[in-house]
């Protein structure tokens, strides 16, 4: 996993990627428009992705990143159920903020990596 200031421009990229998908839809945003909305160069974004489809994968790296350093240093205080619903409720926020069209594509990204 990236550190540091890789971390925020990819966060970065990823959400304005996303919030051009919702806008616009997934197939009617390129990587030029993601660039100009994230402020960084296409030599920029390439270094942190492939494609705009990779960026994807990474739609929720926030809650990964926030469980590690919010919630991990004191979950031991608290019952399995109530860490489970924390943990699951970051990602059930992050997928109703997606909306349907760019979880559609999330899953079907998902079911195309896994298929090569």
């Amino acid at each position: 996993m990236p550190k540091g200031k890789a971390i925020t421009t990819r966060m970065r990229i990823v959400d304005c990627a996303i919030s051009l998908y919702k806008a616009r839809g997934y197939a009617n945003v390129t990587v030029h428009d993601i660039c100009s909305a994230s402020g960084l160069t296409r030599s920029a974004f390439y270094y942190h992705f492939n494609s705009k489809d990779e960026i994807l994968d990474d739609y929720y790296l926030y809650v990964e990143f926030f469980i590690k350093e919010h919630l991990l240093p004191g979950i031991t205080s608290r019952s399995y159920l109530e860490q489970f619903y924390d943990v699951f409720n970051l990602y059930l926020q992050r997928t109703i903020a997606a909306g349907p069209a760019v979880l559609m594509q999330i899953l079907k990204r998902g079911i195309d990596v896994g298929s090569s």
